[in-house]
Order: C-alpha cells, then sequence, then structure tokens
C-alpha cells in the first residue's frame, strides 16, 4: 500500500513538472512570435493596403515597411532594368499623374520581359525609398534628357514602387502559419496554467476499516 501512495504521488509530481515546463515553452513561442510580427512586416504583406490611386501612395510613403496593392494604367518603359547575377530581375517603368511621375519596377512576368509599353498592371510590391539603384537610374535618365540631377528629382518622387521578389501568396502562407502557431501557443498555455491551478487530490493515507458492529 505504501508503494501505491508513493508511486502515486510521484506521478502527481510528474504531472506538474511537465505542465510547467509546457508552460514555460508556450510563453517562449509566444514571445517569439511576437517578435516576429514586431520586427517584420508580416501582416502588412499578407495584407496589402489597397491604394486607389498614385496619389495615396506619398502618405504611404512615410511609413516604414509598407506594402501595398495598386492598379497602375499606362506605365512606359525607361530603357533600364535592374540586373542580378547577369539577368534582369526587374524592369524600371514610369507614370506620370497630376501631382508627380512616379517610378515603378516591376518584375519580368508583369510587363512581358521589358515591354515598350503596359497599359495595365495589378501591382503587389513594396514602396522603397531612394537607394543606389534609384539614384543610379535618375542619373541616367537626367543624362539621357539632357537635364540637370536637381531638375529631373523635382519631377520625380523621392521613393519608388518595387514588386521584383514580393510574393503575395508565400505571404498569406507565412502569416497563416505564424497565427496558426500563436494559436496553438496560447491554447497550450491555458491548459497548462489550468492544470498548474487545479486543487492537489486529497492526501491519501491508510485506509481505515468500517467500524465492527456487534452481531446478534
Amino acid at each position: 500500500m505504501a508503494r501505491r501512495i508513493r508511486t502515486k504521488l510521484h506521478k502527481k509530481q510528474q504531472t506538474k513538472k511537465q505542465a510547467r515546463i509546457r508552460l514555460t515553452c508556450s510563453l517562449l513561442c509566444l514571445f517569439s512570435l511576437g517578435f516576429l510580427f514586431y520586427a517584420f512586416p508580416v501582416i502588412s504583406a499578407a495584407f496589402p493596403t489597397k491604394a486607389a490611386a498614385v496619389s495615396d501612395i506619398g502618405p504611404l510613403a512615410e511609413k516604414k515597411d509598407v506594402f501595398l496593392s495598386i492598379t497602375l494604367k499606362d506605365l512606359k518603359y525607361t530603357g533600364y532594368a535592374q540586373m542580378r547575377d547577369g539577368q534582369a530581375a526587374g524592369y524600371f517603368y514610369y507614370l506620370t499623374d497630376q501631382t508627380a511621375c512616379q517610378i515603378v519596377l516591376l518584375s519580368p512576368d508583369s510587363c512581358g520581359q521589358g515591354e515598350t509599353r503596359v497599359a495595365q498592371a495589378e501591382f503587389y510590391g513594396s514602396i522603397q525609398a531612394a537607394d543606389d539603384a534609384y539614384n543610379r537610374l535618375l542619373d541616367a535618365l537626367s543624362n539621357d534628357l539632357s537635364w540637370t540631377k536637381s531638375g529631373i528629382r523635382s519631377k520625380l518622387t523621392p521613393y519608388y514602387l518595387s514588386e521584383p521578389g514580393f510574393r503575395h501568396g508565400r505571404s498569406v502562407i507565412l502569416f497563416a502559419f505564424l497565427a496558426l502557431s500563436a494559436l496553438y501557443a496560447v491554447c497550450s498555455a491555458v491548459c497548462s496554467a489550468i492544470r498548474l491551478r487545479l486543487p492537489s487530490d486529497k492526501k491519501v493515507g491508510r485506509p481505515t476499516s468500517p467500524p465492527l458492529t456487534p452481531h446478534s
């Protein structure tokens, strides 16, 4: 009987220990997932902001790591491409509206490997601040058009739209995976916490014999 009591107490202690370990792992998993959602634009990539017109992009450009979807029309090829490992990773186009001229970097599949003109394109990509590639493009365009660098920059936005490398479907799958992982971690943490908070069973002692009653 004493051995059975010790076995039951040991199992109870093991159950509590496993619950603590599972709770700790769940909280660490939630912390890691929260850091990923905070440090990387997972939500913005999975659910890009819908822009109705090019003029709506300006306020979005002031934010960090913003992805957007927009229907672009009447894009004209600049004659320049972004090269990686000797191959064209994207083609620079431009379009104009009432306010300014916008540079757009399209993936090869979206522009037919650099067609002279694209009537319409469904854009899914990011807003990129002016970088070395963008500055080199503006320098080349200023030489082609015989404009000063400051003159051409005054006609263009200080950012450009970039499509290559962005995969909307993969972003949705990644978001779903992380969200389901977070949900599982929350459920696991709650279950572990409940198991730890449950009252312990009554202490098991030596069973008492029923009282003896005299027989007549």
